[in-house]
This record gives structure tokens, C-alpha cells and sequence, in this order.
């Protein structure tokens, strides 16, 4: 739960920082006017940015927790396979999460720092809001820290930890899609 916790404040920013300029400097310098003259569609061009910096983070995401995985095998005792390979899949969810809010907000505006600001502010919004509300809010996506950390004491997934990933792929594919509409209806000078 520590190196999710590391991963959760850090690896945000980093996901965040990654992506803040993937789409807006491309629209600032005019080579997303070039690419889209092509036979290249919004729906291709916005999905290609995503699934890079998904791939990024998983991978990332995958490297860090196996390597937090071997060490507390070594320090603390036989943590299976299984658990990490769990934590992975439904830790990997927020993060693909944070990314997919950080596209979003790369349709919306043009300028990267806005993009960093609004996407940290979204996630920090969601955060304080589930941390407010968190008895009405039990599927919120910002609970799925808790959820997995359920999950490694009780040794089952929850019911609890089910519907909020599911949840958490409605709002990623939710925003995935309104990325693509945005970016189809916006004026790329804009």
C-alpha cells in the first residue's frame, strides 16, 4: 500500500506532466493541421495519443509494482503473484484515469500549463469530494486505493472494488469519446 500511495502522489504528476503537451504543442505548431489534411481521423489521432501514454503508464506501472513486489517478498514474506498482478489491473485503471483526464483537458485548451493545472485540479477535486462524501460515494473512482488495500486484507475482490472499476472504464471511455467530439468540433487554431 506504500508504493501505491508513492505512486498515487507522484506518479500523478508525472502522468499529468507527460501528457500536458501530447495534443496542445501539436496544435500550436500547426502539425495537427498537417496530420488531419491526411486520411487520418480525429477519432485516430486522439486514440493514438491516448494509447501511447497508456501504454507508458502501464508499463510503468507494471515495472514499478513488480519491483515493489520483489522487495517485500525479500523483507516481509510471500506476497503471490496473484496480488500484484491485481493491483495492477485495477491501480492501472486510475491511472489510465488520470491520462485520460489530461487528453481531455488537451482538446479543450491550448495552452500545456492550463492542461497540467486543470487535470491535477480535477483529480484533487475528485479526491476532496470522495473524501467529503466518501459514505454516498463508495464507487467513486478516487476510492479505488482503498478498495484494492481492501482486496490484499480480506484476500477476495470485493463487490465494492468490481463496480467501481467499472465505473472508473464508463468515465474513462465517457471522456475518451467527448476528447474526440471536442477535438472533431473545436477549430485546431483555436
Amino acid at each position: 500500500m506504500m508504493s501505491l500511495n508513492q505512486l498515487g502522489s507522484l506518479g500523478i504528476l508525472i502522468i499529468v506532466l507527460i501528457a500536458m503537451s501530447s495534443i496542445t504543442n501539436e496544435r500550436k505548431s500547426g502539425v495537427a493541421e498537417i496530420i488531419l489534411v491526411k486520411p487520418v481521423s480525429y477519432a485516430n489521432y486522439i486514440t493514438a495519443k491516448w494509447f501511447v501514454i497508456i501504454i507508458l503508464v502501464w508499463l510503468s506501472l507494471v515495472l514499478s509494482l513488480g519491483m515493489s513486489g520483489y522487495y517485500i517478498n525479500l523483507l516481509f514474506g510471500n506476497l503471490g503473484i496473484g496480488e500484484i498482478i491485481k493491483v495492477i489491473s485495477f491501480y492501472g485503471l486510475w491511472l489510465t484515469l488520470i491520462a485520460t483526464i489530461a487528453i481531455f483537458y488537451n482538446t479543450l485548451f491550448k495552452t500545456a500549463g492550463l492542461v497540467a493545472f486543470m487535470s491535477i485540479f480535477t483529480v484533487i477535486g475528485l479526491s476532496i469530494i470522495t473524501s467529503v462524501f466518501g459514505k454516498h460515494l463508495t464507487w467513486s473512482p478516487a476510492n479505488l486505493t482503498s478498495h484494492i488495500h481492501e482486496m490484499l486484507v480480506m484476500h477476495e475482490v470485493t463487490t465494492d472494488l468490481v463496480v467501481t472499476s467499472l465505473i472508473t472504464i464508463i468515465l474513462i471511455a465517457g471522456l475518451l469519446f467527448s476528447s474526440i467530439y471536442i477535438f472533431k468540433t473545436k477549430e485546431i487554431g483555436d
